[in-house]
């Protein structure tokens, strides 16, 4: 049986009027983030550039992760876009395909045998649970995750005191990789409305097949 094709549709287009504004201040990531980035630059990307990456990091950040990051230790959110942003200049041909791949590749490691033992019948159970956890793992915000029929829902990111674009567009490819980890074939991720933008809420559509 040959392998599966898993393709994805992500657009921000619908919402791209303008520069975008951000506000990075005052809230916190657990370093789980932090480290699943760097970690996806020590396996994909050869050992010089993870040398490099950290030689270019402002001074603060690179003497954290020259050390261990802890998963559950809260590290500045201003922290995970300085080194999202160092990662677009050292590797980036297309900011948003880069992006995108971070977080498909944190949600593969968020999604990992452990975790589907809850055996999911369907990803409206994952979000459902994804939203709820939202605390975990930011300690601004919160999420909210609304089915819309057999293959489609909205999860909705509310009152986020902190935000930039770099960040929707990770959550984009984390929500493609979530719907593929639970057996369709397509996913589609839309962010319909977003706060960098001028919008109250960020709003992510995600349907599959």
């Amino acid at each position: 049986m040959g392998r599966l094709q898993l393709t994805a549709s992500s657009s921000v287009e619908t919402i791209k009027t303008g520069s975008p504004r951000e506000s990075l201040a005052g809230g916190s990531v657990k370093g789980s983030i932090l480290r699943a980035h760097v970690q996806w630059v020590a396996e994909q990307r050869s050992p010089g550039d993870l040398a490099d990456l950290r030689d270019a990091l402002p001074g603060e950040i690179s003497h954290e992760l020259s050390s261990f990051v802890l998963s559950s230790t809260w590290y500045p959110f201003s922290w995970l876009i300085g080194l999202d942003r160092t990662m677009i200049d050292l590797f980036a041909t297309d900011e948003s395909d880069l992006l995108a791949e971070l977080g498909r590749y944190s949600a593969r490691l968020d999604l990992s045998p452990i975790h589907r033992l809850l055996n999911f019948r369907n990803p409206h159970e994952f979000f459902r649970l994804s939203a709820m956890q939202h605390s975990l793992l930011r300690d601004f915000g919160s999420a909210a995750y609304e089915p819309a029929g057999e293959r489609q829902g909205t999860m909705v990111h509310r009152h986020y005191g902190c935000f930039s674009p770099v960040d929707c567009k990770t959550f984009i490819g984390y929500y493609e990789q979530a719907i593929w980890s639970h057996g369709p074939r397509q996913a589609f991720v839309e962010e319909l409305e977003c706060q960098c933008h001028g919008a109250r809420n960020c709003r992510f559509q995600l349907s599959w097949q």
